[in-house]
């Protein structure tokens, strides 16, 4: 399965990931699938990342447009989890939620029949 191309990517290189989208995730014969990629002309992996469903599927069909609207959400958010900084920022979000626990139950002492 292709990687996203990253903001500064060629259009060529859109459009093979394109391609190798429908191929691997639709099982689109590759033929249509260069057809189909053939649509996006000019635009850098920036547009690509900013293309909406709607533009997608003006683009490309509804259904072809919808799929890769699909697709390059998935990647961009895989893409992000594995980057360095979203791993960081994911496990600095558990430990802000965890932290506040033990400051809560830190003072407390049972009262009531057992306490002393």
């Amino acid at each position: 399965m292709a990687r996203i191309p990253d903001q500064s990517a060629s259009a060529a290189q859109v459009r093979y990931y394109i391609t190798q989208t429908l191929v691997a995730r639709y099982h689109l014969d590759a033929t249509a699938a260069e057809e189909t990629a053939q649509a996006w002309k000019l635009g850098r992996g920036a547009e690509l990342h900013d293309a909406s469903t709607g533009y997608l599927q003006e683009l490309f069909g509804v259904e072809a447009g919808f799929c890769l609207s699909r697709s390059i959400l998935e990647d961009r958010d895989g893409a992000w989890e594995s980057s360095i900084v979203g791993r960081v920022l994911y496990y600095a979000e558990i430990v802000l939620i965890i932290m506040p626990f033990p400051q809560v139950y830190s003072g407390y002492q049972p009262r009531g029949f057992l306490s002393i």
